[in-house]
């Protein structure tokens, strides 16, 4: 018989500590992006409702982990939280979508706002409108 493969926990705690701090980079990023940008953080329910609806209207398709990044921050601003089961194996665009999502999570709403914010500009910059 084999011996198993053992992760030394040392190991998992390094890897969670890295994409937590990764996460709170990407999110001071975004939200001093978005004050570039002439958003306002404090109204920026109203800047996110508009970020959404131009997003909609942009000239070329954006990739598709583009999408799935917009996905993720649009989800949880609105909901919060991963609060449905990981779909199928056989429902890929949906099982997707969760995975976007659920790599969200711990976000505040308020930082996903500003990251969709931020993040949607990218878009419209890079793709026009």
């Amino acid at each position: 018989m084999l011996p198993r493969l053992q992760v030394p926990q040392a190991t998992t705690l390094c890897l969670c500590a890295e994409w937590r701090r990764q996460n709170r980079l990407l999110q001071r990023s975004s939200q001093k992006r978005a004050l570039e940008c002439g958003y306002q953080l404090e109204s920026s329910s109203a800047d996110f409702d508009k970020a959404a609806e131009d997003v909609k209207k942009l000239k070329t398709r954006p990739t598709d982990d583009e999408l799935k990044e917009l996905y993720g921050l649009y989800k949880q601003s609105t909901v919060g939280d991963v609060n449905i089961d990981c779909p199928g194996m056989l429902d890929l665009k949906g099982k997707a979508k969760w995975e976007a999502w659920n790599l969200k999570k711990g976000m505040s709403k308020e930082d996903a706002m500003s990251a969709y914010v931020s993040k949607a500009h990218d878009m419209i910059e890079k793709y026009g409108l």
